[in-house]
């Protein structure tokens, strides 16, 4: 008798042990995963917006980890109650089948791009030199005030306002020179297959380089939009 016993309780332990894990698979096989419901919702939110690239990232909000939601047998169904406007979303999350439930999910697309941004404090009226910036990874949703990825757009241009050190540099901080003003005779070039024409012209705006003026041509009177092309000089396409 005393020989059988060990043996009788491994066996009923063996026994236990199998009925318990059939069971403890089940249980979490009926619980839909959190991972899945922040796939879901990544996979909706670039499919709506149709965003792509290493540059875009999609961040999905935290989910209460206590959350026991039951596996739906059905692909989960990813909807927008507000809409897709700007870049913070909500996002709904629900099942049919086998029982209903919904749930409600932050996400944010984040678009990152190497910006302009000023190493050390620059005075109002600074040329901008390429020693005074670097290119640093931000998330260009957040720059409301605009901003530069190349310093050859900026190149030898002047600061209208201080640029503290780590600032962003944007289109309002730097000085526009006007090459043409308003009042003063211009050239008007007109180009097509390789002959140009010129004519004298008014301005009737102020424009810097590539802004579009209204301008009257002197000889027919007309009033024409044209880009200005240097100082004193528009263009007009034929």
């Amino acid at each position: 008798m005393t020989r059988t016993r060990p043996r009788m309780r491994l066996a009923l332990t063996l026994f236990w042990a199998l009925l318990s894990a059939p069971v403890s698979t089940l249980a979490a096989q009926e619980i839909q995963s959190l991972q899945s419901i922040r796939q879901a919702v990544e996979q909706a939110v670039r499919d709506e917006v149709q965003i792509s690239g290493p540059d875009a990232k999609i961040e999905v909000g935290s989910l209460d980890t206590r959350l026991r939601l039951q596996h739906c047998e059905q692909p989960l169904d990813v909807f927008f109650p507000q809409g897709v406007r700007g870049n913070k979303l909500t996002v709904g999350v629900r099942c049919a089948e086998p029982k209903r439930w919904t749930i409600y999910v932050s996400a944010q697309i984040r678009q990152l791009a190497k910006v302009l941004v000023a190493v050390q404090h620059l005075r109002r009226g600074a040329v901008l030199q390429q020693q005074d910036f670097t290119l640093k990874e931000m998330d260009i949703n957040r720059l409301r005030y605009g901003y530069f990825t190349d310093f050859n757009d900026v190149s030898g241009k002047r600061l209208k306002r201080h640029l503290n050190r780590g600032a962003v540099l944007t289109p309002a901080a730097i000085a526009v020179t006007k090459l043409v003003k308003r009042g003063e005779r211009v050239t008007i070039v007109a180009e097509t297959d390789g002959i140009a024409i010129h004519a004298a012209g008014e301005a009737l705006e102020d424009g810097a380089m590539g802004d579009i003026i209204r301008v009257r041509n002197l000889n027919s009177k007309k009033e024409i939009e044209a880009r200005v092309d240097g100082p004193g000089r528009v263009r007009v396409g034929l």
